[in-house]
């Protein structure tokens, strides 16, 4: 993937720790900070499916659907169990 800059000013003391710590763990500044990005994009993504699955509990239309489904694929279910049986 290709790269894009992205400019951030941070405090100079968090810049120090930054290259501290990479430095104590092997890698670059950068790559230190992109993996904190990176842990920090799939935490929020992470955050807002567990959000929406949190919703769906609630969901009475949503439950209703569920209720629909698993009526109409219970034979299919239940067949297939007995053959692993």
């Amino acid at each position: 993937m290709a790269e894009a800059p992205i400019t951030v000013k941070v405090d100079g003391n968090l810049a120090s720790e930054v290259e501290r710590i990479a430095g104590r763990l092997g890698v670059s500044p950068k790559e230190f900070v992109d993996q904190a990005i990176r842990r920090a994009v799939l935490s929020a993504e992470r955050q807002r499916v567990d959000a929406e699955f949190a919703r769906m509990k609630d969901d009475a239309a949503y439950q209703e659907t569920l209720r629909q489904l698993e009526v109409e694929l219970s034979p299919a279910s239940d067949a297939a169990w007995q053959r692993l049986d």
